[in-house]
C-alpha cells in the first residue's frame, strides 16, 4: 500500500505480491503523484534484496521503472521492497512505499540424456549424462552433480557449464528394481533433483561373467526340463 510522506504518493505498479526465485527477472515500477498530478522529475530509488540502493528511471509521466534480476546468491526469505521518492522544490518533499515479498532458492531444471534405457546388467558400466540449467536456460555457476544408488554415491564429471557425465560401474547390486537419485547443485546452494527407476538384471553374458559356466549349465537344464514337462 502506498503511504504519504510529505506531499508525494508512491504507488507500486509491479512486481505482483508473490514469491520469487533467485535468478528471476522482475520489473520494479511505481507511479508518483503530488495532489493527483504525475511527477516526472523526482529522484526515485529502491533497495535490492541484498541492500543496494538502485535508482529507477522515469518512463512516462509519473511512472518510474527498473528491470532487476535477483542475484543467484541472494539471501532467501522475506524481502521488504522499499521505494523512496524525493523532490526538491525549494523544500525537500518525499514519499515511500513498501512491498512485502519472499525469495526462494532457484529450482534447477534437469534433463537425463543418458542412460536412454533403464535396464542394466549387474556389473555393467552405465553411462550417465545429465543436462542442468537455471529456469531461464542460463549456465550453472560452478555446478556439481551426483548419482545416488541406495547408499552408494557417485560424483559426475563436469563436461561444460550445463553438462555432467560419467560411466558408472554398477557392481554389488541385487537383481530387481533400484532407484537412481540424481542431484545437481550450484555454488550458491540452488539445487534440483530427479529420480530414475532402473532395473538390475543378468543376461547370459552377465551370468557367465559373474557366476561362470555352472550357472549357465543350470539355466540350460531348467529350460530343457520345462520344455519336456510342458510339451
Amino acid at each position: 500500500e502506498p503511504r504519504e510522506a510529505g506531499f508525494l504518493i508512491v504507488k507500486f505498479l509491479s512486481p505482483p505480491l508473490k514469491t520469487f526465485y533467485r535468478g528471476e527477472k522482475i520489473v520494479v515500477s511505481v507511479n508518483l503523484k503530488d495532489n493527483d498530478v504525475d511527477i516526472s522529475d523526482a529522484n526515485v530509488f529502491f533497495w535490492s534484496v541484498d541492500g543496494k540502493k538502485i535508482p529507477l528511471r522515469n518512463s512516462l509521466g509519473g511512472n518510474y521503472i527498473f528491470d532487476y534480476t535477483i542475484p543467484l546468491g541472494a539471501r532467501t526469505g522475506d524481502w521488504e521492497l522499499l521505494v523512496l521518492a524525493e523532490k526538491n522544490t525549494g523544500q525537500k518533499i518525499g514519499g515511500s512505499a513498501l512491498l512485502s515479498l519472499k525469495v526462494e532458492k532457484a529450482p534447477l531444471v534437469l534433463e537425463v540424456l543418458k542412460p536412454s534405457a533403464f535396464y542394466f546388467d549387474l556389473g555393467q558400466k552405465v553411462e550417465f549424462v545429465i543436462k542442468a540449467y537455471y529456469p531461464d536456460n542460463s549456465f550453472l555457476s560452478n555446478g556439481k552433480a551426483k548419482v545416488v544408488f541406495l547408499e552408494k554415491e557417485f560424483e559426475l564429471t563436469s563436461l561444460d557449464g550445463n553438462m555432467f557425465g560419467k560411466e558408472l560401474d554398477l557392481t554389488g547390486f541385487s537383481l530387481g528394481s533400484v532407484q537412481a537419485n540424481i542431484v545437481v547443485e550450484d555454488e550458491f546452494g540452488n539445487s534440483g533433483s530427479t529420480t530414475l527407476d532402473m532395473v538390475a538384471g543378468c543376461s547370459v553374458t552377465c551370468l557367465l561373467a559373474n557366476y561362470g559356466l555352472i550357472a549357465l549349465t543350470a539355466i540350460v537344464i531348467i529350460f530343457i526340463f520345462a520344455r519336456l514337462v510342458f510339451s
